[in-house]
């Protein structure tokens, strides 16, 4: 992970091998440019809107106005995260108070995360994670057995 959170223009960027991320923002009372250097170039997808953006080189510079930001990942749909209930029929099944992974082998990991990427809650060796107690939000859970990830977006 790369940031810099000092001054008024500040980006954080999550490199990993199975999606990077960036966010940018402009914490001024006037437009400004904010650079960062991104793990690569190429298609990018605005998490929240899902358009998608060309970035042709790793040195980005974006000019934003005061209070704006950007939100943006470069694997999965245009909606940033994968909804593999839609897809394959996922084993993992969101309820108002918790998440259940329904295969029977066990999970090496399930975790819940913001969409700032914070991790929130992180258990391993579980098939339920109890989720009750979260503040109501958007968020993804992350769910990694021996070869496959699972990821989905959910409300609480």
């Amino acid at each position: 992970m790369d940031y810099s959170l000092k001054g008024a223009q500040k980006y954080i960027v999550w490199r990993d091998a199975e999606m990077n991320a960036f966010v940018v923002g402009n914490f001024d009372v006037k437009s400004a440019t904010v650079s960062v250097t991104l793990p690569r170039s190429g298609t990018w997808y605005d998490a929240l809107t899902g358009e998608s953006v060309d970035i042709p080189s790793t040195g980005y510079s974006i000019s934003l106005d005061a209070g704006e930001y950007r939100f943006l990942v470069d694997k999965g749909t245009p909606s940033g995260i994968e909804d593999e209930t839609m897809k394959d029929n996922s084993p993992v099944v969101i309820y108002n108070d918790k998440i259940e992974y329904l295969n029977s082998d066990t999970p090496r990991m399930i975790s819940i995360y913001d969409l700032s990427g914070s991790t929130i809650i992180h258990k391993a060796n579980t098939h339920t994670l109890h989720i009750g107690n979260l503040p109501k939000g958007i968020y993804i859970v992350r769910v990694k057995t021996g070869d496959k990830v699972i990821a989905r977006k959910f409300i609480r």
